[in-house]
């Protein structure tokens, strides 16, 4: 019976994933992203950027997730790529 590979440690794992995501308040150090979003929430304005500048402005949480994942659409179709995350109230 053949033998299923050696599986990573789950420290290397853990230690990528937090080389590519950091958590709130981190800078976003090793970013190879070509194009990154971030929604926030800032006094009830749901705030989208793209690569650190902010490009627009919702009332909602599902209508500034959605203008992410249509401009990500686009950035897909072109062959680039692309990733997006949520930071919390502030």
């Amino acid at each position: 019976m053949p033998q299923a590979p050696p599986l990573a440690p789950i420290s290397t794992c853990i230690q990528t994933w937090h080389a590519i995501w950091p958590t709130v308040g981190e800078m976003l150090v090793n970013a190879n992203t070509p194009s990154y979003f971030e929604v926030s929430n800032i006094a009830g304005v749901w705030t989208v950027s793209k690569d650190s500048a902010p490009i627009e402005r919702h009332s909602n949480r599902a209508a500034a997730v959605l203008s992410v994942r249509d401009a990500m659409q686009v950035i897909f179709e072109r062959g680039a790529a692309a990733s997006w995350r949520l930071l919390r109230e502030a």
